[in-house]
């Protein structure tokens, strides 16, 4: 699947366990950040991947461009975790959009 949707944090942990191939593209939105910080131990713990972290408020376009194109160092899985991607430049935005329309392979947003 290109990308998954849940509703609880015990329905993400079983799609993670029992992909075949785990999506391009999860979308978390919670008031929690406990809840966020729970999903990123299971993504990790699931599939194993390097996540970078970049603030919505704070990226640069060098810094999203960087994350999108050059994954993990050793060409393993990655994650790129957008913390208040609500709060992104529309230029940035519209990078996100096209990155969620053409996944780079192995990376996941």
């Amino acid at each position: 699947a290109p990308y998954m949707k849940t509703t609880d944090l015990a329905s993400f942990e079983s799609a993670l366990r029992t992909a075949a191939e785990p999506p391009a593209l999860t979308l978390l939105v919670t008031p929690d950040p406990y809840d966020g910080e729970l999903a990123l131990a299971m993504m990790r713990k699931a599939l194993g991947i390097e996540i970078t972290r970049l603030d919505g408020e704070k990226v640069t376009a060098g810094q999203l461009t960087e994350a999108f194109e050059s994954g993990s160092l050793f060409g393993e899985r990655s994650a790129l975790l957008i913390r208040s991607i609500e709060k992104l430049r529309k230029p940035l935005r519209e990078r996100v959009e096209q990155f969620c329309a053409a996944p780079a392979p192995g990376l996941y947003l």
